[in-house]
C-alpha cells in the first residue's frame, strides 16, 4: 500500500513539476484574431460570406457558414453590430476569441467565437450566449479583453463618414 502511495505521489509531483515548467501554458495570442473575428461578424452582416472565409482562412463553404448564421447568429441581420466588446481566453488545449453581436448588455446576447490551437490561425468557429462566455472565463488559465464591456460608459467611435467627405 506504501508502494501504491508512493508511486501515486511521484507521478502527482512530476506533473506538477511538468505544469510549472509551462508544458501547460497557452502559446501566444496573435491580436489580429480579434480583429479579424470583428470583422468577419461585420461580413457575416451584410452577407458577404466568402470573404468572411477569406478573413479568418477557415476551411468552409459559404452556403455552409450563410447556414450557420441563419441558424445561430439571426442578429446579425437586426442588430446594431458592435465592433468594440470581445475576449480571448486559453481553456487548456484552445484559445476561443469571442465577440458579442450586440452590446452585451445581458446574457442573451448571441456571441460569434472562434477558436485556435495555436493562437495565430482560426481552426473553428460557433455561436453561443454572452453568459456562456462569461462563465467559461471563470475556470480559465488566461483571457484577455479588447474593450471590456463596462454598462453604463459611453463607448466614442469615430464618424468615419464626415472624414470621407473632406
Amino acid at each position: 500500500m506504501k508502494r501504491k502511495r508512493a508511486w501515486v505521489l511521484a507521478v502527482c509531483i512530476a506533473l506538477g513539476l511538468c505544469y510549472a515548467s509551462g508544458a501547460g501554458a497557452s502559446p501566444e495570442l496573435n491580436e489580429r484574431l480579434f480583429s479579424r473575428a470583428k470583422q468577419a461578424v461585420s461580413l457575416m452582416s451584410y452577407g458577404e460570406y466568402d470573404e468572411a472565409i477569406q478573413k479568418l482562412k477557415l476551411d468552409v463553404e459559404a452556403d455552409e457558414l450563410e447556414q450557420f448564421v441563419c441558424d445561430e447568429l439571426s442578429d446579425v441581420f437586426s442588430a446594431t453590430i458592435q465592433q468594440e466588446v470581445g475576449v480571448a481566453y486559453w481553456d487548456g488545449s484552445q484559445w476561443t476569441v469571442a465577440v458579442p453581436i450586440k452590446e452585451p448588455t445581458d446574457g442573451s446576447v448571441q456571441t460569434f467565437y472562434i477558436t485556435s490551437e495555436d493562437g495565430e490561425s482560426a481552426s473553428g468557429y460557433g455561436a453561443t450566449s454572452w453568459s456562456d462566455v462569461e462563465d467559461a472565463l471563470v475556470d480559465c488559465e488566461s483571457v484577455i479583453w479588447k474593450n471590456e464591456y463596462a454598462p453604463g460608459v459611453p463607448v466614442l467611435v469615430p464618424d468615419r463618414a464626415a472624414e470621407e467627405e473632406e
